[in-house]
C-alpha cells in the first residue's frame, strides 16, 4: 500500500487541479429494490475526474473495476443515500434539488487533492 501511495503521489504531483460543482441529483437502480441517490458533479475541464480515473487505471491495470461497472464506464458521484422503491428515490431527488443551494447557480470549486 505504501508503494501505491508513493506511485500516486509522484504521478499526480504535477497534474494541475480541475474544477467541480454539483448541478444535478439522480439515482442508480441496482435491481428490483435498490436505488442509490447521488449528486452528479460537473467538471472543468469536462472530463476532470474521468481523466484522473483513467490515469489510475493506467498506473494500476488490475484496478479497473470502476470503469467496468456499466456501459457508461466510471460514473463520478457523491452518494447521498439508499432507497428501496423508485418513488422514494424520485422523492429524494426532488427534495434535494429543491433544497440545496448548489443547484441554484453555484460556482466551480478547485479540486487539487483527492483522498
Amino acid at each position: 500500500l505504501d508503494n501505491a501511495v508513493k506511485i500516486l503521489e509522484n504521478h499526480f504531483a504535477t497534474v494541475p487541479p480541475f474544477q467541480m460543482r454539483f448541478r444535478r441529483c439522480s439515482y442508480f437502480h441496482h435491481g428490483k429494490k435498490s436505488f442509490t441517490v447521488y449528486l452528479e458533479p460537473e467538471f472543468a475541464p469536462e472530463r476532470g475526474l474521468h481523466d484522473v480515473q483513467k490515469q489510475i487505471e493506467t498506473l494500476f491495470p488490475n484496478c479497473d473495476d470502476q470503469g467496468k461497472k456499466s456501459n457508461a464506464g466510471f460514473t463520478p458521484h457523491l452518494t447521498l443515500g439508499q432507497a428501496k422503491r423508485k418513488t422514494d428515490a424520485d422523492n429524494r431527488v426532488a427534495e434535494v434539488e429543491s433544497t440545496f443551494e448548489c443547484f441554484k447557480g453555484s460556482d466551480y470549486h478547485d479540486v487539487g487533492e483527492i483522498a
